[in-house]
């Protein structure tokens, strides 16, 4: 958690992209609305892509994005190093597919250093859009 937390990479990239939040280009989710309503993100993200799909392609597209065929498929999601090998141990980068599972693996004092982190270096609207308080 020490050297995450000093990297401060998913800080930096929310940061860098919520200035354009609103921008015609770019399109926000939340992990947690797409697994409260998928087929509302799908729709979502159709929408804002003005695309059009037939009911093969849906059923495909759910099928590609469920936890199952991620987790059979996990190399597809892993940055490979200069080595080619994976940058996560096999079967670690794709989890259980829950929204709030890090209380399951963090201690209540590794999780308030992460919000703490989160409220220096993100904007208020920002932390309300992901549901922490200031």
């Amino acid at each position: 958690l020490d050297e995450w937390l000093k990297y401060e990479s998913w800080y930096r990239n929310v940061s860098s992209w919520w200035p354009h939040r609103n921008d015609n280009n770019v399109l926000w989710l939340r992990y947690e609305d797409l697994k409260k309503d998928f087929n509302a993100g799908i729709e979502q993200i159709l929408n804002f892509l003005d695309w059009q799909i037939s009911d093969a392609q849906r059923s495909k597209v759910v099928k590609l994005c469920s936890i199952e065929w991620m987790k059979e498929n996990d190399q597809r999601f892993t940055r490979q190093g200069n080595s080619g090998e994976s940058a996560f141990k096999p079967g670690c980068f794709i989890r259980k597919g829950q929204v709030g599972n890090g209380k399951a693996t963090l201690t209540s004092k590794q999780e308030a250093r992460i919000l703490d982190k989160a409220r220096q270096r993100l904007t208020p609207e920002c932390l309300a859009f992901f549901g922490i308080g200031a």
